[in-house]
Formats: C-alpha cells, sequence, structure tokens
C-alpha cells in the first residue's frame, strides 16, 4: 500500500535521502513511502522512499519524477505500530480513532492556534528507530522532538485552516 507524505522527520532517513527542502524556485519536493515485503531489497521487508521533484506541480510524485529511490529495511523482526484515524472540525482539538498501539502509548491531541495542531507522546519514542506515515499530503505531520507530533494544516501561502477528517497516521519502531 503506498503513502504519501510531504514531510518525515526521522533522522536516519533524512541523512538517506539526497532532496532539497526548498526545491527550485516554485517546484516542491516529494517523498513516496511504500511498504515492502521481504525481498531483493530487503530481506525481511521494509519500506521503500522515493523522493524528487514535483516538476509538473500536480502535488503527486509521478514515476518520471523520481531522482532517488532508498530502502529503510525491517531486522528480522517487525516494527511495533501505533496506527489511528484523526479528524479534526471547528475549534476543536483533534480525536483519534486507535486501529492498533503496538507501542503502548497515549497520544493526548491539542489545537494550539487555527490550523495548528499538536499530539503529546507518552512515553516519548526513540526518534532515530522510528517513522511517521500518513494518508494526507495535505497535511504537514512531523514530530518536533520525541514526544511531540505537530500537524500544520495549511491552506495557502502562510495560512491555516481548521478541519480535517480520514486522516491516518502509522508510528512505527524498529529494534
Amino acid at each position: 500500500m503506498t503513502k504519501r507524505i510531504l514531510i518525515i522527520l526521522f533522522s536516519t532517513l533524512l541523512a538517506l535521502i539526497n532532496f532539497n527542502c526548498e526545491g527550485e524556485d516554485g517546484i516542491n519536493s516529494l517523498l513516496n513511502l511504500s511498504e515492502i515485503g521481504p525481498g531483493i531489497d530487503c530481506e525481511f521487508g521494509g519500506v521503500m522512499i522515493e523522493s524528487g521533484l514535483d516538476s509538473n506541480n500536480n502535488g503527486i510524485l509521478d514515476n518520471n519524477e523520481i531522482d532517488s529511490t532508498n530502502f529503510f529495511c525491517n531486522e528480522n523482526e517487525l516494527p511495533e505500530i501505533y496506527s489511528a484515524i484523526l479528524q479534526q472540525s471547528g475549534t476543536d482539538s483533534p480525536t483519534a480513532t486507535v486501529l492498533k498501539n503496538d507501542l503502548d502509548i497515549e497520544i493526548e491531541w491539542s489545537r494550539i492556534a487555527q490550523g495548528r495542531f499538536v499530539g503529546f507522546v507518552n512515553p516519548s519514542l526513540d526518534l532515530e528507530k522510528t517513522i511517521l506515515l500518513t494518508n494526507s499530503s495535505e497535511l504537514e505531520i512531523t514530530f518536533s522532538n520525541s514526544n511531540e507530533i505537530q500537524i500544520l494544516n495549511t491552506c495557502g501561502v502562510n495560512a491555516y485552516c481548521d478541519g480535517f477528517e480520514n486522516v491516518s497516521i502509522e508510528i512505527k519502531v524498529y529494534d
């Protein structure tokens, strides 16, 4: 299943991925993350990371725009997973429907300003072994630090909007 994200803050992956955060004038950098099964690239499966510039500016990293492909492979065990569906409306804090929580973590979501939200993670996570995936190409979802997830809902240049639904997040922690 392909999962698209605009930003992933994971120090090990950032060292592997060669992309320009600002891109060329008017061109955004994009990432595609795809879960892969066991095979030649990853003996125990993992995540394939494709990166490139969105040269046709359609918000999708098309095959002809892929500049780099890297793999984050599972070791001999599968990761522990936290998976949830998020929604938010009006001035309410986001709510989460937790689907899976192997990590035994709690995330308390708050609205801090229009279109800006934070999730406080307890206990904190080891970000060197953690990746954050989402199905949303419209929200910016990142780790601010080891116990805080930030969501930005942009609706224009320097403009933020409230309201989103059916946004999945998946946190995977590898040993």
